[in-house]
């Protein structure tokens, strides 16, 4: 028995009044439902911002770091301050280090993004930083003045009134330090060197929530941090005739960005401390009771000195340091004129990698072949006792002709440290051959023997074979009647062609750019391995670089509010802005939290991108 659907459904829903009715519903499900933007605005963090001066009581030899943080925004949001006015103070570098960071407030995580500026005092007596202004998603926000205090002589540090249940307190230095380890202190600029931090207490001492108190800065530096064991092991040591437990604390490469005398601040932390039963002398006079103390332990400043590269650099040379290799791989060296050939080149080794540009690759001026801009992938092993990894450059190259094209070998110049003189790599050059799309192709041509009466193409060699011209089709031979036949079943076919794409298409979105599909395929294999900071980091490569990419004029990290409103000049729907903002949102704070998300989330994340590429794909192909 079959029923036909609009018998169960009311009147209102049926004829020709459908679509309006439909339309009252909605509005008014609208009106009496809370929107989505309304509860996201009542969940989202506050805003806000403080200054401050780091240390706030400081010597004429010391110099003082002025913090603006802003917490409840990603760096995205906030359109770059300019250092603040102060007077007797110098402003050492005008450009500002940044750093992201996510902390816990009441339960939850909230974005705090830090700007950083270094001033050297001028005179003694207190100096004042003016107010400055930092704009967040186009609204101007002012902070409040910041004084700090300068004094003659050498550092000081500023005077902290004892707590009132405090007992006087020695001086623990002795049982308690951070020791600082500088792989090396003469360094070429661009060179690699590792700093290490190391915490050494008192077999006596019991610890208990150390952590970093503030930020580690290193004015000067490119870093990159090595990976320290979350759970780190505690050994055993001895020094002076006294016994210490350690533990590593903090591991960080740095490359010197200029010459000079550069310093690496002290690394500051917290810790709760109290004593074991055993703890005599020293220890017991520190602690007036059993009960738990904070401590702040701070280690020594750290001083590198910084040369200049020698002279006589290859025309090659972009200022590379390190130790490298160079690997070249491609797709395929046979293909047909205008299909893509991928061309590999993997850079390895020891050294900043995250600074290498591609190498240029520059086909002869005469030959038809089609050149785009390189991908670029990174990988990066912080295990090691210094950092090392891999930098992966595609190029897409596409014959436009038959014929065989040789590309010239790739290069890259660097500067060995250890060797001290210039290196320079170069691969082997790569022949493509492109088959097909030339004028003529398959002309036959004729031996002996007449030809057909009228022919014009005269006598040729080889063998020819003639054939009866096929019969023509039947809408040709049956009149109106066939024509009309054949128009109806061409048009079901291409409905139904039609179909089967859209079907497709939403059972499995896949972007139609090649350069996010390739993107979104490595994105794809770190999820496969296991590597979800990695999935996130090249997802949110991938969405960027699309929309840089289809968005003429656009950098790939934009401002927020910037990137909404080219979307939506765009003719980008509002839904589909929210859902690639979303899914940035996503891969920012994964890309920072403590734990790792679980499979679904990865999965869910990985369906969404393809999906939200795919929608931004259509949008803005039919603006286009």
């Amino acid at each position: 028995m079959t029923f036909a659907p609009d018998v169960f459904r009311p009147p209102i829903f049926r004829g020709t009044r459908a679509v309006a009715a439909r339309a009252v519903l909605l509005g008014l499900f609208a009106v009496l439902m809370p929107g989505r933007d309304a509860h996201a605005a009542e969940e989202a963090p506050p805003l806000t911002i403080e200054a401050e001066a780091r240390p706030s009581v400081a010597s004429l030899q010391q110099d003082v770091t002025y913090v603006v943080t802003v917490e409840g925004a990603s760096l995205s949001d906030i359109d770059r301050p300019p250092p603040p006015q102060a007077r007797g103070l110098t402003l050492q570098r005008r450009r500002p280090t940044i750093e992201q960071d996510l902390v816990r407030r009441n339960g939850r995580l909230q974005r705090t993004v830090s700007f950083r500026w270094t001033y050297r005092p001028q005179r003694r007596g207190s100096l004042r930083f003016a107010p400055m202004s930092v704009t967040v998603n186009g609204t101007t926000h002012r902070t409040a003045s910041v004084t700090v205090e300068v004094q003659s002589g050498g550092r000081t540090r500023p005077n902290r009134p004892p707590a009132a249940d405090d007992a006087p307190r020695a001086d623990t230095s002795d049982d308690l330090f951070i020791e600082t380890a500088l792989s090396d202190s003469l360094l070429y600029r661009g060179e690699q060197a590792v700093v290490s931090y190391r915490l050494f207490y008192h077999e006596d001492l019991r610890l208990r929530q150390s952590r970093l108190a503030g930020s580690w800065n290193a004015p000067g530096f490119w870093r990159e941090e090595l990976d320290v064991p979350s759970r780190p092991d505690v050994g055993t040591t001895r020094r002076n005739g006294k016994s210490y437990k350690t533990l590593l604390l903090k591991r960080v490469a740095v490359f010197p960005t200029r010459t000079g005398t550069l310093t690496l601040s002290p690394l500051e932390i917290e810790t709760d401390a109290r004593n074991s039963s055993s703890a005599q002398g020293l220890l017991r006079r520190f602690f007036s009771s059993d009960r738990t103390r904070e401590l702040k332990v701070t280690s020594d400043s750290v001083q590198v000195q910084v040369r200049p590269l020698p002279g006589g650099a290859p025309p090659s040379f972009r200022g590379t340091v390190g130790s490298f290799r160079l690997d070249l791989r491609t797709s395929q060296t046979r293909t047909q004129v205008g299909e893509a050939v991928e061309i590999e080149l993997e850079v390895s080794g020891y050294g900043n990698l995250a600074t290498i540009n591609a190498p240029a690759l520059q086909p002869s001026s005469g030959d038809a072949l089609e050149t785009y801009a390189p991908d670029e992938r990174l990988s990066i092993d912080r295990e090691g006792e210094r950092i090392r990894g891999t930098k992966i450059f595609t190029y897409t190259v596409v014959p436009q002709e038959r014929g065989a094209y040789q590309l010239p070998p790739l290069q890259l110049s660097y500067f060995a440290p250890d060797a001290e003189r210039y290196q320079t790599l170069r691969t082997r050059s790569v022949t493509i051959r492109a088959r097909g799309g030339s004028a003529g192709e398959g002309v036959a041509s004729a031996g002996g023997g007449a030809l057909p009466p009228g022919d014009l193409a005269g006598p040729l060699t080889g063998t020819v074979t003639w054939t009866r011209p096929a019969p023509a089709p039947f809408w040709r031979r049956g009149g109106l009647l066939g024509a009309a036949f054949g128009g109806a079943a061409l048009l079901a076919a291409v409905l139904l062609a039609w179909r089967r794409r859209r079907a497709r298409a939403a059972e499995r979105p896949t972007p139609a750019h090649p350069a996010a599909r390739r993107r979104l395929r490595e994105a794809r294999r770190h999820l496969k391995q296991d590597r979800p900071r990695r999935f996130y980091e090249e997802t949110e490569r991938a969405l960027r670089a699309f929309v840089a990419q289809r968005l003429d004029g656009a950098s790939k990290n934009p401002a927020r509010r910037r990137l909404r409103t080219a979307l939506t000049r765009a003719g980008v729907a509002t839904e589909t802005q929210q859902a690639l903002f979303d899914l940035l949102d996503e891969c920012e704070r994964a890309r920072f939290a403590p734990t790792a998300p679980d499979r679904h989330a990865l999965e869910t994340a990985s369906e969404r991108a393809h999906r939200v590429v795919a929608a931004l794909d259509e949008a803005l192909a039919r603006d286009a």
